[in-house]
């Protein structure tokens, strides 16, 4: 009896999160790994299972997750034509060489080193986050407003420039099972100028892209790995991935087609409560 309900409780987290990942994909274009990776690393570890092992399969979990809701994401926003092919050409072919690398070092990461770094760089979010928000205020302008200028997309410089930050958001996607929208995301409106549904829907993209490869890297060095999670293949725990990716499915669909009415001031409020919370823990615990 005791075992049916802990596994009652473990699916309803997994659930749980998985729509708030899907929220997070279709509302921001962000993959929601930062409030994935602690939970997993959180979960798996509380069940008594060792540190790395938690720490390279929760990577890897992560990532399934962050592909399945992108995915997801992604055919909402090809079909109202927000996504120019030429520019994302240049984001994902740089964007599967930074995941590769970025899964690659990782699995090679001490658990406990990953839980520091992984820590420092959710508080360096908040940080931008709450920059963002004081740019905002001072300046009187929407962080997430933006124009663009369809002839300087087509420009050279401009893929070049989409090559470091396609590169830059897979690594860092690779490395820390995340989306890489903390790349992706101001570079798009800052640098490359989208509007703001082309910048949801660019990054959405994109990490149907980095997520793959960085998922199928924890794979292929996890099935030669010595300490193995139970209900994993690799570093990709299936019992946690599949019911996370069944409920952000359904949530990334709904919230990308309403992307254009969230209040993002809000969900910025709420998203860095919680960053600070999951930094605090990957400290402490």
């Amino acid at each position: 009896m005791h075992q049916i309900i802990v596994i009652i409780e473990l699916l309803s987290i997994y659930l749980a999160v998985g729509a708030v990942v899907g929220a997070n994909a279709g509302f921001i274009g962000g993959g929601g790994g930062t409030i994935t990776m602690p939970i997993l690393i959180y979960t798996f570890t509380l069940l008594g299972y060792p540190l790395n092992a938690s720490v390279h399969t929760a990577v890897g979990t992560s990532l399934f997750l962050i592909f399945v809701s992108a995915l997801s994401g992604s055919l909402v926003h090809i079909s109202r034509k927000s996504v120019y092919f030429k520019i994302f050409a240049a984001l994902a072919s740089a964007g599967v060489v930074g995941a590769w690398v970025g899964g690659v070092l990782s699995v090679r990461i001490d658990g406990d080193v990953f839980k520091k770094l992984l820590a420092v760089m959710l508080l360096l979010l908040v940080y931008r986050i709450h920059q963002n928000r004081d740019k905002e205020d001072s300046d009187g302008m929407d962080i997430y407003a933006g124009g663009f200028d369809h002839e300087a997309k087509q420009s050279v410089s401009l893929y070049v420039v989409s090559v470091v930050i396609g590169f830059l958001s897979g690594l860092l996607s690779g490395f820390f099972g995340i989306g890489g929208a903390i790349v992706m995301l101001p570079a798009s409106i800052y640098i490359l100028k989208f509007s703001p549904i082309e910048a949801v829907a660019h990054s959405t993209c994109l990490m149907v892209v980095t997520a793959c490869i960085g998922f199928i890297t924890q794979i292929y060095y996890g099935l030669g790995a010595e300490s193995v999670l139970p209900g994993s293949i690799g570093y990709f725990n299936y019992m946690a991935g599949i019911p996370m990716a069944a409920s952000g499915i359904v949530v990334t669909r709904w919230a990308a087609s309403r992307a254009h009415k969230i209040d993002h001031e809000k969900l910025q409020d709420v998203l860095l409560v919680v960053l600070v919370i999951a930094a605090t823990l990957m400290v402490i615990k």
